[in-house]
């Protein structure tokens, strides 16, 4: 079995992450697996280029105009991808030598809506967020807004008009049911509350780890890479945004932390924004470490810290929690979106109530409690072992892919 998974990149943001730690749980089964990328960064045998330096040039210009009509034409500052641009780029997914194309994040201007719509071969996707479902947007704060056609009423006529046409637009062209995979049971309810996949077959597969690269490092060692202070109980805060990601939900950290002083012996470490000065108005010390990509970094990180902290209001199945379990450090999150698919509430960190901060930090206190922090530690590492390792989410998916193949001759000369 030949498998082609489509992203836009290969190591660029959390979708891409996922998509490849994807391809490498299927090649840990012997499956003929290649990633076709718009950006490739890596230099990974698998990964190849789908598209001509031409094609390229042209999504450029693509995320240039959807950046411009975002910043001056649309109200909200929420990510989104038209993708109605002129694109043949479905001809060279379908002259590939696979059985079987899975999409992934394919914004960006790699495809357009109708391209997806003229692959001719067996398809699934795995949604990384909310797009493929709705109108523009990828993500929805909004609660008043209809994620299924992504209408709000609070917003311009034209924005409306926008995601009007857009949502049309898909449920014009797509109409064969793709296979869809969603990483949390939350997404797969999203995508089964839809008016445009409330028919299409939706499974749940978690996204996978390497859990013989990411494992536990010695703390104190760590804490020393880092010069991080060895006896003080460190909380650990990472988006890819920092802190002025609202979807990711650090006003919620900042108010559970507010009540603490500095001589209580807890500080908090950042990651994944710029590495400025911050004027967090709290009582702690807070350490920012910065962009930190590199893989053996993150885990000396995770490692260094007592507990991970997720505020986020809105998120799917993020890489923090999962590379953090296993490293064996547990996770505080709210019991919401796909959150309750990683942890398991007071046994790998805990789920506090929807948007409480005095709860969230209820859930900080209990990790950081040394009568059970040693046991915490020992169900994180074995949960996301027996849950998310590569060979066990590469299973889950190659059972899909036979499933597929063996409805597809159903299917001879349609496009999905």
């Amino acid at each position: 079995m030949k498998v082609s998974h489509i992203n836009f990149s290969d190591f660029s943001g959390g979708a891409s992450i996922a998509a490849n730690r994807i391809c490498k749980s299927l090649r840990t089964h012997g499956l003929e697996i290649e990633l076709r990328v718009q950006k490739k960064y890596s230099s990974l045998d698998y990964v190849q280029i789908l598209n001509s330096r031409y094609h390229d040039f042209y999504t450029s210009i693509i995320r240039k105009l959807e950046f411009l009509l975002s910043k001056f034409l649309l109200s909200s500052k929420e990510s989104f991808s038209i993708s109605m641009h002129f694109s043949n780029a479905h001809k060279k997914i379908n002259d590939l030598p696979s059985d079987l194309i899975h999409l992934h994040w394919i914004n960006g201007g790699m495809l357009s809506i109708k391209d997806i719509s003229r692959i001719q071969k067996p398809l699934v996707w795995t949604l990384h967020d909310m797009w493929a479902f709705s109108g523009p947007r990828h993500y929805y704060l909004d609660p008043d807004l209809r994620a299924i056609s992504g209408i709000n009423t609070k917003v311009s006529f034209f924005e409306r008009l926008l995601a009007k046409i857009i949502f049309n637009k898909k449920t014009s062209f797509w109409r064969h049911p793709i296979y869809i995979v969603a990483p949390s049971q939350w997404m797969a309810d999203q995508a089964k509350n839809s008016s445009l996949m409330k028919n299409w077959p939706i499974s749940v597969i978690k996204n996978p780890i390497d859990t013989v690269q990411w494992t536990p490092e010695n703390q104190s060692l760590s804490r020393e890479f880092f010069k991080l202070p060895q006896k003080s109980s460190l909380i650990l805060f990472g988006a890819a945004g920092g802190i002025e990601d609202q979807r990711k939900g650090f006003s919620y950290l900042k108010s559970a932390l507010k009540n603490i002083e500095q001589n209580d012996g807890i500080e908090l470490v950042i990651y994944g924004g710029t590495k400025s000065d911050l004027s967090l108005g709290l009582n702690i010390k807070v350490h920012n470490m910065g962009y930190i990509s590199d893989p053996h970094k993150l885990k000396k990180l995770y490692s260094a810290c007592n507990v991970l902290v997720i505020p986020s209001i809105q998120d799917n199945l993020p890489n923090t929690a999962i590379e953090s379990l296993a490293c064996s450090t547990p996770v505080v999150a709210f019991n919401l979106c796909g959150m309750p698919d990683i942890i398991l509430h007071k046994k790998t960190g805990y789920l506090a109530e929807a948007y409480n901060s005095d709860d969230l930090m209820n859930g900080i206190n209990w990790t950081l409690n040394p009568d059970i922090s040693e046991k915490v530690k020992k169900h994180c590492r074995d949960h996301a072992i027996e849950n998310f390792a590569l060979e066990v989410v590469g299973k889950e998916y190659i059972n899909l892919y036979e499933k597929i193949l063996k409805e597809s001759q159903f299917h001879k000369g349609k496009a999905y």
